[in-house]
């Protein structure tokens, strides 16, 4: 879904991060699966939506705890 995209999309700029959509050749899987990447670097495992924006979420919390602490 569109929307989908456009959420970690927006989530992850805050981040530097940009979000691709894993595409594979299986049909029977109906579940939009992404990954995010830095650089041309992957940050995170090919997860589903709700699983990459828990992820993401955590990757701004441990930003912040970081800053924190700095």
């Amino acid at each position: 879904m569109k929307k989908e995209h456009d959420a970690l999309t927006n989530m992850a700029m805050r981040l530097g991060l940009t979000i691709h959509q894993y595409h594979k050749g299986d049909k029977r899987r109906k579940t939009r699966r992404y990954f995010a990447q830095k650089e041309g670097e992957t940050m995170s495992p090919i997860l589903d939506f709700d699983s990459l924006k828990y992820f993401l979420l955590g990757w701004v919390k441990s930003n912040s705890e970081r800053a924190r602490w700095a």
